[in-house]
């Protein structure tokens, strides 16, 4: 009976790349689930622990074709629904300031194009402060050379246009 020595290099190399190929694939795989920082929640959804009344849970109103989005096809909200600091933001704009913020008055470009394409700098973003946060928090308003006005409670990931 003779018998087949075994191929120790070969069995090693293949050991050695099948390892590899799970560890590959393994973080491939942790990198897919935990390296996503897109949170997907529906529209009526607050992400914010905080108790505040936010634009999407005010009620969004119809205007008088009985539609309730906007001239940017927009859901819209009137400004007297916006919680207190939003409307303290569209006064402080209508006065010209002054801003609370450094970063208040600069353009807004749009890169998530969720409001009217429009060229660079046609758009300009205000923070709305948010009571019990240390820093400029997620909600602002942004407005259009052109008068538009639109609110933002989570940080650009979606607006109502501001109506009133």
């Amino acid at each position: 009976m003779s018998s087949v020595p075994p191929r120790r290099n070969q069995t090693v190399l293949i050991g050695a790349a099948i390892t590899l190929v799970v560890v590959a694939l393994v973080f491939f795989f942790i990198g897919k689930t935990s390296g996503s920082k897109t949170k997907t929640v529906s529209p009526a959804t607050s992400v914010s622990a905080s108790p505040r009344t936010t634009a999407s849970q005010a009620p969004v109103e119809s205007p008088a074709g009985g539609s309730n989005a906007g001239k940017s096809g927009l859901p819209i909200v009137k400004a007297a629904s916006l919680p207190p600091e939003a409307r303290t933001t569209l006064k402080l704009i209508e006065s010209n300031g002054p801003y609370p913020y450094s970063r208040d008055g600069v353009v807004y470009s749009n890169f998530e194009k969720i409001l009217p394409k429009q060229v660079t700098g046609y758009y300009h973003e205000y923070t709305v402060v948010t009571p019990g946060a240390s820093n400029r928090a997620t909600r602002r308003i942004i407005t259009g050379k052109k008068g538009e006005r639109y609110y933002t409670d989570d940080h650009y990931a979606s607006f109502k246009e501001v109506v009133g």
